[in-house]
């Protein structure tokens, strides 16, 4: 009986999208202004990732008299941070439908609700936030699928960071055949990366804490929204990786972006909470070693050819429920299912024998990213701006 309900819900939802996506469309009186972009990460959330990386390169790059439209679910954080001429307005309100449909180009790197659409003039440019294709995306079966596909059925040109990405994400689960760009925004920086030392000294010190450090990350992916402890012994973890790579090291702990609930806090000052941190690009480019689980991150953070090492607790669980494209066992990263386990892989790790691991990993991948993603994207607009 639940689930029958659940799925009443579902169609509800759609078929009220549906009816907004319709009365929305009385805004296409309005012209469409050639000149005009509007971004969006992670549905308001966010200034960062993909869409923050072409926006940058475009104030940089572009002499074109452009237009910049920003969306926030809280737009009052970041207009001082942003040029005078890029409009910061608020997500779902009139003046964010209102410019969606009057803008000639729309960046995002997440499925939105699909009830503002695009018009026939518009181009939709999908950068996404993961660029690997390792999961199968759940749930997207009957209704899920149509509420999927009344978004993606309006991207233009999508992101693409690997052939793998193509297949499983862009093909199969979205059913998007149209033109890609090759290469991934954000990596482009991490390609490109050479001394993140200023970076980093921003960053720690935004936290308080003493110069020099080594900084290992753990970002685990999302589960649900309350759960972000996953049984990681942080006293076991700083200890190996002062036994195998020396100096004083502290825990940068960041909760994905879905949860709501900050870690527990700790009496050890060498575990701190930076799930508030603005973009995770950041946080890759000053980590020294990178702890993970499923999320999309550990294939940005291998490019930089620092230590990474998958804590994994629930993993038998986690398979059943999620399924993977590519096996676990093929990322080319040490897989621990315990706190002894992760102990000893840190210990053990051996640099030359991970770099051939990952080289090996983005060949069998078919990496598209070479650090020209973004120029990529600035020479597409650049054809369609006028």
């Amino acid at each position: 009986m639940k689930k029958k309900i659940k799925v009443l819900i579902n169609y509800i939802k759609y078929f009220c999208r549906v009816g907004l996506r319709l009365i929305n469309n009385i805004f296409n009186v309005f012209r469409i202004k050639n000149n005009r972009i509007i971004f969006s990460s992670y549905n308001g959330k966010q200034y960062s990732c993909n869409p923050r990386a072409i926006y940058e390169y475009l104030q940089a790059n572009s002499e074109k008299n452009i237009g910049y439209i920003w969306v926030f679910n809280n737009p009052e954080k970041y207009k001082n941070m942003l040029p005078n001429k890029t409009k910061c307005i608020r997500s779902n309100s009139i003046k964010h439908i209102f410019y969606q449909k009057t803008s000639k180009i729309i960046i995002t790197n997440a499925r939105g609700k699909g009830t503002i659409g695009v018009r026939k003039n518009q181009i939709m440019i999908q950068t996404w936030h993961a660029s690997n294709g390792y999961k199968q995306l759940s749930n997207l079966k009957g209704i899920k699928l149509k509420e999927s596909n009344l978004f993606c059925k309006d991207i233009t040109v999508a992101h693409c960071g690997c052939a793998n990405m193509k297949k499983e994400r862009l093909e199969k689960t979205f059913g998007f055949f149209g033109e890609i760009i090759k290469g991934t925004p954000r990596m482009d920086k991490i390609i490109s990366s050479d001394n993140n030392h200023e970076l980093k000294k921003n960053i720690i010190r935004k936290y308080n804490i003493d110069d020099p450090i080594k900084v290992v990350l753990y970002a685990p992916t999302y589960r649900n929204k309350t759960k972000n402890d996953f049984g990681l012994d942080y006293e076991n973890l700083i200890n190996s990786l002062n036994s195998r790579f020396g100096g004083k090291w502290i825990v940068f702990v960041r909760s994905h972006y879905f949860v709501k609930n900050m870690i527990k806090e700790s009496a050890n000052s060498s575990i701190v909470d930076v799930s508030d941190y603005p973009d995770m690009l950041d946080l890759l480019l000053i980590s020294d070693v990178l702890i993970s689980d499923y999320s999309s991150c550990i294939w940005d953070f291998s490019f930089l050819n620092k230590p990474t090492f998958l804590f994994c607790p629930d993993l038998d669980e986690y398979r059943n429920n999620t399924k993977f494209n590519v096996p676990i066992e093929e990322w080319g990263f040490s897989v621990s299912k315990t706190n002894k386990e992760l102990g000893d892989n840190i210990l053990s790790f051996d640099d030359s024998s991970f770099r051939k691991k990952i080289d090996e990993h983005h060949k069998k991948m078919g990496s598209f990213e070479d650090g020209f993603a973004t120029k990529r994207t600035f020479d597409y607009i650049m054809s369609v701006v006028k």
